[in-house]
Order: structure tokens, then sequence, then C-alpha cells
């Protein structure tokens, strides 16, 4: 099973975020923008895990260091990866609450890491950041109307904005691939804010 976990967005949050990503897949037609319902911010993605290591994964997350405070942060901005260059993904950064969930990051990363026969494809730097659109185009020759030749300070005033948002659960996810896009199923929650 495909399996993930990461902070979900509050509701009006996603709601910003998926109007932004329609005007940048109205002005690039070769962005395929991220569904609402995938908008969030991924903590760790394990990829295919079998039962025994999806429950190995569960039992990590009842562990009393991942009893943290919820999260107050601000998103607002927008990025590219890579940095430089033409852009496979645009984000939308977290402005504030970084070294807060770089903590949390932290932690659930090392509980994880000790897991038996458990290989993270975490391969970067840890960045928080929520993902709206990856770039079908990048890569081919490609004028200022395509996706690939996107110039990321062309579409800066869509996201000068700042938004505050209370990030208040850390959850695991099945990523089941469909025809028409992931789908994702909750496997277990954990209710940040009980401290």
């Amino acid at each position: 099973m495909r399996v993930f976990a990461a902070l979900p967005l509050p509701d009006q949050a996603v709601e910003k975020l998926a109007k932004l990503a329609a005007e940048l897949k109205a002005r690039y037609s070769d962005l395929k923008v991220v569904k609402p319902q995938g908008m969030h911010i991924t903590m760790v993605f394990f990829g295919e895990l079998n039962q025994e290591q999806v429950l190995e994964v569960m039992r990590v997350m009842d562990s009393p260091e991942l009893k943290m405070a919820s999260i107050q942060a601000v998103m607002g901005g927008v990025g590219q990866f890579p940095p430089k260059g033409q852009p496979r993904v645009i984000y939308c950064p977290i402005q504030k609450g970084g070294p807060e969930i770089g903590h949390l990051y932290r932690v659930y990363q090392r509980l994880v890491s000790g897991l038996e026969g458990l290989s993270l494809e975490e391969e970067r730097d840890f960045t928080p950041h929520i993902t709206l659109a990856r770039n079908r185009g990048a890569g081919k020759k490609a004028d200022r109307s395509r996706a690939g030749g996107i110039v990321l300070s062309e579409v800066e005033e869509l996201f000068r904005f700042e938004y505050s948002l209370i990030l208040d659960r850390l959850v695991l996810y099945q990523s089941i691939l469909r025809p028409q896009g992931a789908e994702y199923k909750v496997i277990k929650t954990v209710v940040l804010g009980r401290v």
C-alpha cells in the first residue's frame, strides 16, 4: 500500500489555494494542478509498504514524543522546485511556523527511520510547503504561453497574501492511484494541541 504522512490544511485555506491553482492553470495549460483534497503539507512519503510496516508506522504515531502543541502558521507567496530554472513544482510556502513544523518533522522522521525494513524516500532537505501544480512542460522548449516557459515573477501578484492557519493534526494517508488522480484515505490521525 502506498503511504505518506501529512499535515492537512483547514478547509478555508484549501479553498483559497484551489482558486489560485485554477488561475495558474488558466494561464499555463501545461500545468497539472493539485486537486483540493491533495493540498496538504507532506511530512514523510513512505512509498509502498506492506501491512506489517503500516501497522508499525501506526504504532509509532502513538509515541508520547508526538504529543505536541498545534502549530500556528502563515502561508503565502509562491515558490518553485528546483529553486532556479524552469519549475517542475510550483508551491505555496509556509512563511511562519516553519521551525515548529520542522521540529515535528525531525521527531517523526527519527521515530519512523528506526523501524526495521523501512527505507524512507526523502532525499532532500525538508521545506514545509503546499504543492499547487506540477509542470508537465518542464524540460520542453516552450514559449511563454506554455507552462514549460513559466516565469514565476509573472504569477507572483496572485500570491501576494498571508493567510493564518492552525495545523492541528498529523495524518497517515493511503494514496490510491486512480486514472482520474490519486485518492487519499485516512489510516490514522494524531491530534496536535494536547500537550
